[in-house]
């Protein structure tokens, strides 16, 4: 026998999946805490391959000689950065730089993050293939433009970008874009509005260790200043 209690508990959640299902064209959390770039914004120099970067499956984008690709996840995200390293040449170095704006895109600088001055690029130098990761100093928060940058002579292979979602480290994966409360009124700007500071509160919520020292200078095995490069002329897709 089924008591009234089960039955009312049935019907709240029943109800609270309902009303996710209703507003989930507004909720800008993500489904998953690993994402994939949506699409090319732009690139310079020579690589082959950039798109097949887009989405979960991976491929191979070769940056051969000095180039840069900016990918576009298509709305504000913060975390780790993953690179998956194929083939690499010998003294090979790619780097990353972030912003908020397709304005402040650029291959030497990130949109600062402590200041109104500008960050230096995160380097990675692979001496073989597989992955490389951001360290813990240096997770992002409120980034939708991620630049990656090769000036060196050489090739490198990369089969794989990622960011792991690092906003609501107490909310189980599943949990992040299921809301407890939801927002609708006949303003249809005024409900975005509210989803985009839902959102930015949940992109503000980090574990306080993921704060200190973002992208400061690191250890020399993880971070090396190299050469400037000139800002390149993208060519947007």
């Amino acid at each position: 026998m089924v008591s009234g209690s089960q039955l009312i508990g049935t019907a709240s959640l029943l109800s609270g999946l309902a009303a996710a299902s209703k507003y989930e064209e507004y909720i800008l959390a993500p489904r998953s805490r690993t994402i994939y770039p949506a699409k090319v914004h732009g690139y310079n120099g020579s690589i082959s391959g950039t798109e097949s970067l887009l989405g979960s499956d991976g491929g191979q984008a070769v940056f051969d000689g000095v180039s840069a690709v900016t990918y576009d996840f298509g709305k504000n995200i913060a975390g780790f950065v993953t690179l998956q390293i194929g083939d690499v040449d010998q003294d090979q170095f790619i780097g990353l730089t972030y912003t908020e704006s397709s304005l402040w895109i650029s291959n030497i600088s990130s949109d600062a993050t402590e200041d109104a001055g500008m960050d230096e690029p995160y380097w990675f130098s692979p001496e073989q293939s597989g992955n490389y990761t951001t360290d813990q100093d240096h997770g992002r928060g409120g980034f939708r433009y991620l630049t990656l940058v090769h000036n060196t002579t050489g090739s490198i292979a990369v089969e794989s970008v990622s960011v792991r979602f690092s906003a609501m480290p107490h909310y189980e994966e599943s949990q992040i874009a299921n809301y407890t409360g939801y927002f609708h009124c006949d303003d249809e700007l005024l409900n975005r509005i509210w989803y985009a500071g839902a959102y930015t509160n949940q992109l503000c919520t980090v574990c306080t260790s993921q704060t200190a020292k973002e992208h400061e200078k690191t250890d020399a095995m993880n971070f090396r200043s190299t050469p400037p490069l000139e800002t390149p002329s993208y060519t947007q897709s």
